[in-house]
């Protein structure tokens, strides 16, 4: 079965795609102390990208934009992988 053969019938399956805010790690005890209103630094510099994750792997780097009632996330940078074209043809 050729690519295009594969795009033809699973290109249109559902697949999970998310835009990474940041993380941090917190003693269990500040967990359950949180509150309504508290804020967390996750480190990140202001103005810097955030990831947009498939399948768990980073595809783009994006910034947020207001469009509307909606925050949606602008593609900035596509992320090229060194393995990118390679399909386990091994």
């Amino acid at each position: 079965m050729s690519g295009v053969d594969v795009l033809d019938r699973l290109g249109g399956l559902p697949f999970n795609v998310e835009v990474e805010l940041g993380s941090l790690t917190m003693p269990i005890r500040e967990i359950l102390r949180l509150q309504e209103g508290a804020v967390l630094s996750t480190g990140r510099r202001s103005g810097t990208p955030f990831r947009l994750l498939a399948g768990g792997e980073e595809i783009a780097e994006v910034e947020f934009v207001v469009l509307g009632d909606s925050l949606s996330a602008r593609i900035v940078n596509l992320v090229e992988h060194a393995n990118s074209g390679a399909h386990g043809t091994d």
